[in-house]
């Protein structure tokens, strides 16, 4: 911090003048009168005006809870708020910026001449008498305890305690609406924070530790400690580990993220895994520090976990959808925004056979389904779609036919609907679109659980498939020759597509622990390689799709040409023929968990030791082989 002379000249001259003797102010009793108040903080006591008109906040704490409080705020570090909190940039009209949080300008301040400053023991102590010389001066003792304490002393200070009282009321609602929305059986969370010289592990005594107490989330056993936080290198990267790790920072082009990110230690994480590593705001999540970013973290974590909570927009915030619906409906969130849909949907139409397939899992039959292939996406299924209505083909939806349907709910996937289609299909009913790609298998079920109003069976199925596919990896990582490699491939009449990246079946055997030539790493995600290309598959073990016969007929083409034969895995008899409609097209929770048991089959020579908790719709005769034998291939 810079203390200058000339600023202590200032601070002098403001009382008495530099070159009077010194002397008691008129204006300064012993005792509060009907103007002023004494207040006690971490200082001490501090006699401050009955209601203040001229605040000065140090900090971002500060900033963002008197700002709610609707203080008359002359001067802030408005630089680093910006920086640092930009939800509050429509707030900060006609507030004088006072230098960093780090460097307060004195001088500037004593110029606003303020009467009241706010700050903190922990940040401030050392020129506490400075400011003190210039205005009564309230300090909080740390930032590293419950906001709502500094929240409270904040609001005593600027005589708001009633607002302050109101406000922490409906966070008080709104934090036991989430704890009670998500249930019992919670995850555990982890937060790390990047940024140039530092990754820390933040810990349950921070300001975003406290907020996720609040709501009843809690830590990895190696995390449950009352701390502020942890720094951490690369090494220690396990302590991160939870089913949900939230990331945050700043500057972090600077930071040691990338490093973090392409280790092989970060891909053992279960979050990373499992697909559950979010990118959180720093701004909230660890630099606000106020009431204003504590309503918009919970915001946050509604979106996150997809919690079904009606509620009308938090103090401070643009609230959680813009839309209000009427009785009997509810708002959710898809690929297009907020609409209204049915409370309890009764007659679905799936506009893809990967929906049906999810909606059936959850025990929701819909009335009808826009074909691609008949059926060819899921002949797994077998009978069981029989009495589905197809309402369309690769053609586009037949509108006429879903109209005669009568549906109160068209359910989709981005790649269904575009801003064409999209009002055309919401003459006939809401159309809710997943905002999840197809390789989100799970982020797919959970939506489409959530639409048809059957979360709790979607969140079971989501657990019991992650916990089959943890099985294989483990199983197959205590089994595996070192560096095994897979390759998976479809046969086509002239040429093979390699399924190395950015697919629902290349990212599943990565999430299984299954390794890839590296070489394929420069070969681009929708590929088609010509036949000359085969000498690409260098792998252990390859699996080999076909869609038909026609696609078979060309398998065994390929399969009787000298080049096949240099193949390692043709000499070493592991090439292994898999089902199209499983392997490309099974992105949804039935595909996903036919696709772990042939992973047990072919990998391990076992079954699954966890049933498939969607066997009962898949047709009798399917299994591994499956394809062998309707196709009339042999190996």
């Amino acid at each position: 911090m810079r203390i200058h002379f000339v600023i202590c000249c200032l601070l002098t001259a403001l009382i008495a003048g530099c070159a009077a003797p010194a002397a008691p102010s008129p204006n300064v009793t012993t005792d509060a009168t009907a103007d002023t108040r004494t207040i006690t903080h971490a200082m001490g006591e501090t006699e401050i005006p009955a209601v203040p008109q001229r605040v000065v906040v140090l900090d971002t704490g500060e900033t963002d809870n008197a700002l709610a409080l609707g203080a008359n705020v002359v001067g802030a570090p408005v630089g680093d708020v910006l920086q640092y909190q930009e939800y509050l940039a429509g707030q900060l009209d006609g507030i004088t910026d006072i230098g960093t949080i780090s460097e307060p300008n004195l001088e500037t301040i004593v110029q606003l001449e303020p009467d009241l400053i706010l700050g903190s023991k922990q940040r401030y102590e050392a020129i506490y008498d400075e400011l003190s010389a210039i205005a009564p001066t309230v300090f909080v003792e740390s930032l590293r305890v419950p906001w709502q304490d500094n929240f409270r002393l904040h609001a005593e200070a600027l005589g708001k305690t009633a607002e302050a009282e109101a406000l922490l009321a409906d966070y008080d609602a709104r934090t036991e609406q989430v704890r009670q929305a998500l249930g019992e059986d919670l995850p555990t969370i982890s937060i790390i924070r990047f940024r140039p010289g530092q990754v820390r592990l933040y810990l349950k005594s921070s300001y975003i530790g406290y907020i996720l107490q609040d709501v009843g989330l809690p830590r990895p056993p190696a995390q449950d400690q009352d701390l502020f936080s942890s720094d951490i290198s690369l090494e220690q990267i396990a302590d991160v580990d939870a089913d949900y790790l939230f990331v945050t920072g700043y500057a972090q082009d600077d930071s040691d993220l990338a490093t973090f990110l392409e280790s092989e230690l970060w891909t053992t994480l279960s979050a990373v895994q499992n697909e559950r590593v979010v990118d959180v705001n720093d701004d909230t999540w660890v630099a606000g520090l106020g009431v204003q970013s504590a309503n918009l973290v919970l915001n946050d974590l509604i979106n996150i976990f997809r919690l079904n909570i009606d509620e009308a927009a938090a103090p401070g915030t643009d609230g959680l959808t813009a839309i209000t619906c009427s009785d009997g409906e509810r708002a959710i969130t898809g690929n297009f925004g907020d609409i209204c849909i049915p409370a309890t949907p009764q007659r679905i139409i799936a506009m893809n056979e990967g929906v049906m397939a999810n909606l059936l899992a959850l025990g929701v039959t819909p009335i009808g389904v826009v074909d691609w292939a008949n059926r060819d996406f899921t002949q797994y299924l077998g009978d069981t779609t029989q009495t589905i209505a197809s309402v369309g083909t690769t053609d586009g939806p037949n509108y006429e036919a879903m109209l005669l349907l009568n549906p109160d709910l068209i359910l989709a996937m981005p790649f269904d609907v575009d801003e064409e289609t999209l009002p055309l299909l919401s003459q006939i009913a809401p159309v809710a679109v997943s905002p999840f790609s197809s390789v989100d298998w799970r982020g797919n079920i959970l939506f489409t659980g959530e639409a048809a109003g059957k979360m709790a069976a979607a969140e079971a199925l989501v657990s019991t498939s992650n916990a089959r596919l943890e099985e294989f990896r483990t199983a197959y990582a205590a089994q595996a020759p070192a560096n095994e490699t897979i390759a998976i491939i479809r046969s086509r009449a002239d040429t093979f597509n390699i399924y190395n990246k950015e697919s629902f079946i290349a990212e599943l055997s990565k999430e299984a622990g299954l390794r890839q030539p590296a070489a394929f790493d420069e070969i681009e995600a929708w590929n088609s390689m010509s036949m000359e290309a085969i000498t690409l598959l260098t792998s252990d073990k390859l699996f080999v799709m076909v869609r038909n016969e026609r696609e078979a007929g060309a398998f065994l083409d390929l399969a009787a040409s000298p080049l096949w034969q240099t193949i390692p895995a043709v000499q070493q008899d592991e090439v292994h023929l898999v089902n199209w409609s499983v392997w490309v097209a099974g992105w949804n929770i039935v595909g996903a968990n036919l696709v772990i048991d042939d992973l047990f089959f072919f990998m391990l020579g076992e079954e699954s030791p966890t049933p498939n908790p969607v066997a009962d719709l898949i047709i009798p005769d399917y299994g591994p082989l499956y394809d062998e034998e309707r196709l009339g291939i042999e190996q």
